[in-house]
Formats: structure tokens, C-alpha cells, sequence
């Protein structure tokens, strides 16, 4: 092309592909990928819901044989973005079902590869209202998943797909001392007995009046893994949790509740 008066000519260079080129030193590497990729995603849910909007973390890896040199990483976001452009129009109800997309999108890009894996965090906000007040309130929880992708071998690029699935839940609650509650039991008891109540007016007077004891916030966790046709409700992982505490934490209580 013209430059004023002086006539450049363009020639198109033949860059080497160095990933694709063998080691000196061949190693299989189980895990080469990315970490702490932080994505919106939109999980649609049932009924027509208004759907909940996540900001997520993620990380994307596949394995290197060792007879190739170095992983083609942009592959990693296209197979994500992919994935989530496509649940703008075809909605994603569960997000283990997203990980569990990328995870076969990687295997198709990463033809060199027999396994995937992707997994993602994020902050879920609970919605709950107080025991007696009713006042609405929210409460952070955080919630994983989890898919791991294998092939047979790498040259089996659409067929013997299978996947695993790990999803789970971590909710804080509170918690209280058992030992505690058992020992101030005992004590009254034997006061009860000095200052000579019956053994029936004692029961009664004990499983109407809570026993004080000390307690904490505790942290539970469920992880469940799954074949790729099991469906878990996040919301049954939630419950559970919740449902093995002493009692929810809520972020405002007034003096009734």
C-alpha cells in the first residue's frame, strides 16, 4: 500500500504455534486452566419467577497431555461465554447445569484434553421473616457447584461424555450447648427437690421454662455429588442445613421475637 510516496509492501508471517509444539521434558499436567473469574449469571426459576441474578466466581481447568507444550487458556472464556449467552435465551434453573455445560463446551474446544472440570461460588441472599414481629429480613448464604467432564480418550471428541456433579450449600446458624442446658437442669432439680416440690409440679415447671445455656455461630456445610441426570433442589440443601441449628440467624430481631 501507498505511505505518502514511498510503496510498503505486506507480507503475512507465519507465527509458530508454540502450545501445540512437544516438550523437551513430557509431563501430564492433571490441572491447567484459570481461577477467580468473576462472572453475572442468571438462574431462572419456575412459575415464572422473577429470576436470581448471581455474582459468581469461577474456575475452569482441563488436562494437558505430555506430549503438548501449553493450553490454549482463551478457550476457557469462550466456552463460558457461550454458555451464558445461551441461557439468556434458554434459561439455566439449576447453576450445577451451567457448570456442567461448560465443562462439555471445554472438552469440544480442548481437543487435546480427556477431562473438565468447572466450578462456581456465590452469595445467595436469603429471604426470611421474624419469628413473631414478622418483620422481612435478609441473610447471606453461600452456594457451590461443581462438574467434572471425562472422555475415554482425546480422540473421542463427541461420544463417552460423561459428567459428574457437586453442588452445596454453607449457612451460618446458631448453635447452643447441650452439656450447658444439662447441667443447669441438674441444679435446679436438686433445689426444687431441697425446698420440697413434688416430681410432678418439677416436670411441668421444667418443660415450661428454658433452660439457659451459652451459644455460638456455627457454620454448616453440605456438599452432595451426583450423576449428570440427579437433580438436587438447592433450596432442600438450604433446609437441611437450617433445620440441623438451634435456631436461624436473623439480621434485625425486636424485643417479642
Amino acid at each position: 500500500f501507498n505511505v505518502g510516496n514511498v510503496i510498503v509492501e505486506t507480507m503475512a508471517l507465519s507465527l509458530p504455534d508454540v502450545q501445540a509444539s512437544s516438550p523437551d521434558i513430557k509431563i501430564n499436567l492433571t490441572r491447567v486452566g484459570v481461577k477467580n473469574v468473576k462472572k453475572l449469571v442468571e438462574v431462572a426459576r419456575a412459575g415464572g419467577k422473577r429470576p436470581v441474578i448471581l455474582i459468581s466466581d469461577f474456575y475452569i481447568f482441563v488436562d494437558l497431555p505430555g506430549d503438548i507444550k501449553g493450553a490454549n487458556m482463551s478457550r476457557n472464556f469462550e466456552a463460558m461465554y457461550e454458555v451464558l449467552e445461551e441461557a439468556i435465551s434458554s434459561p439455566i434453573y439449576e447453576v450445577e447445569e451451567l457448570c456442567s455445560e461448560v465443562a462439555k463446551r471445554l472438552l469440544l474446544l480442548h481437543e487435546y484434553a480427556s477431562t473438565a472440570e468447572v466450578g462456581m461460588k456465590s452469595e445467595y441472599m436469603l429471604k426470611r421473616k421474624t419469628p413473631i414481629m414478622k418483620m422481612s429480613c435478609q441473610e447471606p448464604a453461600t452456594i457451590f457447584a461443581e462438574a467434572r467432564a471425562f472422555r475415554s480418550s482425546p480422540n473421542d471428541k463427541e461420544r463417552g461424555v460423561r459428567l459428574k456433579k457437586v453442588i452445596g450449600a454453607e449457612i451460618v446458624g446458631m448453635t447452643t450447648c447441650p452439656c450447658a442446658q444439662e447441667l443447669m437442669r441438674d441444679r435446679i432439680m436438686e433445689e426444687l427437690v431441697r425446698i420440697g416440690v413434688a416430681k410432678k409440679e418439677m416436670d411441668a415447671f421444667l418443660s415450661a421454662i428454658p433452660i439457659a445455656t451459652h451459644n455460638q455461630r456455627g457454620r454448616g456445610i453440605i456438599t452432595i455429588e451426583v450423576e449428570d441426570d440427579v437433580k438436587v433442589p438447592m433450596e432442600k440443601i438450604i433446609g437441611i442445613i437450617e433445620k440441623s441449628m438451634s435456631a436461624k440467624t436473623y439480621e434485625i430481631l425486636k424485643r417479642p421475637d
